[in-house]
């Protein structure tokens, strides 16, 4: 048996994720942007005040290899949202 797997018509080249935990939103935009990569956001309530502004997860998690130019979704802490 033979598998041919195929990027598509573009051939577009991976990247490897980054950790952006713990990292403010403007530094993972960064972070991520120097990778090839693009960010979204959510905002995940959390109930404490230290967290607030910081990335708490990411999809997909640090070391993933995807397409250039994808994005990556983060949760950032938003203290008393809800």
């Amino acid at each position: 048996m033979q598998v041919n797997l195929s990027q598509g018509p573009n051939m577009q080249t991976e990247e490897t994720v980054p950790s952006v935990i713990d990292k403010t939103l403007a530094d993972s935009v960064s972070t991520l942007n120097a990778a090839g990569l693009r960010l979204i956001y959510v905002k995940e309530p959390v109930s404490s005040r230290a967290q607030a502004g910081m990335v708490v997860q990411q999809s997909p998690g640090a070391g993933a290899r995807i397409p250039q130019n994808a994005q990556v979704l983060v949760l950032v802490a938003a203290y008393g949202a809800g």
